[in-house]
């Protein structure tokens, strides 16, 4: 399903443009438009993101090879809801589950 909706975007974006960018989209990301800060913005971001998601697993103690940790590795905490990261600034979130 990825792989057909990344084919759909890749054929989408090559006969429709909304950034004025006439280039094939494989090397749309080195146009003027594109280059610059922007790259750099987007992977702070996302960086963030990640950073949230990796707070959601079991903390280890004594570090990650530690016998005692075996039980514990790659474990979500107990009342981690998927998704839920934290940030619903128009207050989309349902109050009750």
């Amino acid at each position: 399903r990825v792989a057909m909706l990344a084919a759909t975007g890749f054929l989408f974006t090559e006969h429709i443009t909304f950034t004025g960018i006439d280039s094939p989209s494989y090397v749309s990301f080195e146009q003027p438009g594109l280059s610059g800060g922007l790259w750099f913005f987007l992977a702070l971001l996302l960086g963030n993101v990640e950073g949230k998601s990796v707070e959601t697993f079991v903390p280890l103690d004594g570090g990650i090879v530690a016998e005692q940790n075996e039980s514990k590795l790659f474990r979500i905490k107990e009342g981690h809801v998927a998704g839920d990261l934290g940030f619903d600034p128009l207050g989309l979130k349902p109050k009750t589950e």
